[in-house]
């Protein structure tokens, strides 16, 4: 419900320039209130979630869940992995790839972002995932737990004020039988007041 919400909001407040303008452009407006989620998802101050996923013997390479949109960080066991790059890794260890103990870092793929590579490889079986892990007992052993921003379709209720001001403003900037430059500005500095409010 929060994007009709936002979006009647939206038409509100461009209602409220005196040739009383309206968001005409249906489309526009579900582009901006996308684009809006989105971008907050990739700073981080969307929804975040935690999904674990079983370590395999001699697995390197994890996909990230389907719902992730930015990896905040990786855990393995009890302890955050680092993220590495390639290079430094060769100039380490020519054999990273290959060797084999308890990770302690990991890289992104190349050939996929959502697929990261753990290192050293795992050399233990991961034990069985339970449906409530981790909140009764203790965190399986030799498993991940991928912690990220959720790639949601709606804004979280505490910023559905601004996001409705960016929308608005959006469209005041673009060129069309409404644009104005001037009010695109001030409903942006809104935004940006509102949003630094609740943030």
């Amino acid at each position: 419900m929060a994007k009709l919400d936002v979006i009647t909001l939206a038409e509100d407040f461009a209602s409220l320039r005196s040739d009383a303008a309206t968001l005409s452009d249906a489309t526009a407006i579900d582009r901006y209130y996308a684009d809006i989620v989105r971008e907050t998802g990739m700073t981080g101050e969307s929804s975040c979630n935690a999904s674990f996923v079983a370590g395999v013997v001699a697995t390197a390479t994890y996909v990230l869940p389907s719902a992730a949109l930015r990896l905040l960080t990786l855990v393995y066991d009890d302890r955050d992995l680092r993220p590495a790059m390639r290079r430094a890794l060769e100039t380490y260890d020519h054999d990273w790839r290959t060797r084999k103990g308890r990770p302690t870092s990991f890289v992104t793929e190349d050939e996929d972002v959502r697929t990261v590579r753990l290192v050293p490889v795992p050399d233990r079986a991961g034990e069985t995932i339970g449906a409530s892990t981790p909140f009764v007992g203790s965190f399986p052993d030799n498993n991940l737990m991928f912690i990220f921003t959720e790639n949601v379709t709606d804004v979280l209720p505490w910023d559905e004020l601004w996001t409705a001001l960016d929308v608005t403003a959006r469209e005041f900037a673009r060129e069309s039988d409404h644009f104005d430059a001037v009010m695109a500005d001030t409903w942006r500095k809104l935004a940006a007041i509102v949003r630094m409010l609740v943030s």
